[in-house]
């Protein structure tokens, strides 16, 4: 059987259109949902980017996640176990953090190719940037100068829609998936960054959800004091309209390997690493707390003998499960303490899912850890920075608006407690686990020794401000 992951990066598990949760049109993967099982409670485990690549790779957990950091020259993946059941891998992706300072998430791949351009890839060291339509000063400065800077120098090469990340990212795809067609099994992953930040995808798109709109195009973390209302309901719009331009380009790979007579050989999967807030709760960012936005992850998985087609799946799954299923597929020699379990049984009505999921960062990462708990019902939100602590109740309260912990103090000791056994069991040092026991990490931390220890957790080689060529962006007249 042939493998086809695609990776969307930042695509929100609520924003597919046949959900009907949010006002989003991905008509491609809906038409896709026909044909593959939807697991509607899929979360993130490590967060946000490289821990979760660490996560599908390796089927490793981390101490408590996994972190932002390069790929472990001694860590075995699922790739290198295909290439012994003979498969031919391929790795096409514009995600820059991947090879990022040698980040090695190439190395599992017989092959691998990058399209360059997105973000923070320093593509283009030339004078030239792509004009913004909004007023530069409306945008986080320490951004605006650095990583939009150099996304803009890279965009002022593009000359027209064919140029857009996600469009050379499936046209690329497309290419290698007819040569890839030659072997007798192949894993292909696309590693697709979009509809990742910045928000700018062509006005065709905008002018699907808001042609009326006048205003700036807050395209990438705004300064909240400068900006108005309208304008960050706006950056909404821009997000929906980015995944639709994803969708589109996604539909014209799903329909070359239908015209290359490869459905009844592949298995499809459709993921997505993290959510991101566009708008919601007042804010345009990844960060913490991680809530249902940030959590809820895109998992389709389309299996060519047709089981499972059309069927929406409810149970708790992760990441490292879909390493299991990967593996499954292959018929591979299953990873050495792989944390997850194949969801083909799932698919089947014969399986069972997670009781209980848990997301979060390293501890050091984005400042001190948090971590979301979830089960079919609740959801619980724990910092080491505070005793206070979030629950709220899923089946009542979908969208997280009110927090019931003081309503429900034994659910909260529960899961609280199920968190704490799960570091215990993943091998946490003991001053995190007692920092999340006890709350309050500026009351319990007084050693700089121990504060420090916060930060050899923190990878080092990761893209600094300084790094870059800095310049301010122009705003289009």
């Amino acid at each position: 059987m042939n493998l086809v992951v695609v990776m969307m990066d930042t695509f929100r598990g609520d924003c597919l259109g046949f959900l009907g949760e949010r006002p989003v049109k991905t008509p491609n993967i809906d038409r896709f949902a026909k044909s593959a099982t939807t697991f509607a409670r899929s979360y993130c485990a490590s967060w946000p980017t490289i821990p979760n690549r660490l996560d599908l790779l390796t089927g490793l957990t981390g101490d408590p996640f996994n972190g932002w950091a390069p790929l472990p020259w001694d860590v075995e993946t699922f790739p290198k176990r295909l290439w012994e059941k003979g498969y031919a891998t391929q790795l096409v992706h514009d995600t820059p953090h991947l090879i990022n300072f040698g980040y090695g998430y190439d190395r599992p791949f017989h092959a691998w190719h990058m399209v360059r351009g997105a973000e923070v890839d320093r593509w283009n060291a030339g004078a030239d940037m792509s004009e913004i339509n909004c007023d530069p000063e409306k945008l986080k400065p320490y951004l605006r100068e650095t990583y939009l800077a150099q996304y803009l120098r890279n965009r002022s090469r593009y000359r027209g829609e064919k140029d857009e990340q996600c469009a050379k990212v499936f046209r690329a795809a497309e290419e290698f998936l007819e040569q890839l067609s030659g072997h007798k099994k192949f894993l292909l992953w696309v590693d697709c960054f979009d509809p990742h930040e910045p928000w700018d995808p062509p006005q065709r798109f905008i002018d699907m959800y808001d042609d009326g709109y006048e205003g700036d195009d807050l395209l990438f973390y705004p300064d909240f004091d400068r900006v108005t209302t309208r304008e960050i309901a706006h950056v909404r719009t821009l997000y929906m309209a980015k995944a639709t331009m994803v969708d589109h380009y996604l539909g014209k790979f799903l329909r070359k390997i239908r015209r290359l007579g490869l459905e009844e050989s592949t298995a499809v999967l459709l993921l997505s690493d993290h959510g991101a807030y566009v708008g919601d709760r007042g804010w345009t960012h990844k960060r913490p707390p991680l809530y249902e936005e940030i959590t809820r992850v895109v998992t389709m998985v389309r299996l060519p003998d047709g089981t499972g087609a059309g069927k929406m799946v409810r149970a708790l799954i992760q990441p490292h499960d879909i390493t299991a299923t990967l593996l499954d597929l292959a018929d591979a020699v299953p990873l050495p303490d792989l944390a997850g379990r194949s969801v083909v049984p799932l698919m089947q009505e014969m399986g069972e899912g997670r009781e209980i999921v848990f997301s979060g960062m390293r501890p050091g990462a984005y400042g001190a850890s948090e971590v979301t708990v979830t089960t079919a019902r609740w959801t619980l939100i724990v910092s080491p920075k505070t005793p206070e602590k979030e629950l709220y109740d899923l089946e009542n309260d979908p969208r997280q608006t009110r927090n019931v912990a003081s309503n429900h103090p034994s659910t909260v000791r529960d899961l609280h407690g199920a968190l704490l056994d799960e570091m215990r069991r993943r091998n946490t040092p003991s001053n995190i686990v007692g920092w999340f026991e006890r709350g309050d990490i500026t009351r319990l931390v007084t050693d700089p020794s121990e504060l420090a220890g916060l930060d050899r957790w923190m990878n080092t080689t990761r893209l600094r401000p300084e790094d870059f060529l800095q310049a301010t962006p122009r705003r289009r007249q």
